[in-house]
């Protein structure tokens, strides 16, 4: 059978609990969010200006095509690089809104 506490014995267990202290003070939260965000944004701006991830402008497709005679353009496969940096600006991002949240008082 399981024994009941008292109202008194579990508010004395409650009193003589250590209160909760966070590994992380809370005072950073914003410098972190800060942090976390601003690299996604840097990542994704590599992500969209890097070499090996530019599309040409339509026209220029029409141009290569009617100079060179080709019947198709070679298409481009992801690169393990841009993998990457898409895999580090989402952890970056879902890290930094949810420092963020918790900075202005909404813990998620």
């Amino acid at each position: 059978m399981v024994q009941m506490r008292s109202h008194q014995e579990l508010a004395a267990l409650h009193a003589a609990a250590p209160s909760f202290v966070p590994s992380i003070p809370v005072t950073s939260l914003p410098y972190i969010a800060f942090i976390l965000l601003a690299s996604a944004f840097l990542s994704a701006f590599y992500f969209t200006t890097h070499a090996d991830s530019f599309v040409p402008h339509p026209s220029a497709i029409v141009r290569a095509r009617a100079r060179a005679r080709l019947d198709r353009l070679p298409k481009r496969s992801l690169t393990p690089t841009e993998v990457t940096v898409a895999l580090l600006a989402s952890l970056e991002v879902g890290f930094g809104v949810v420092a963020l949240f918790n900075a202005v008082g909404v813990y998620v």
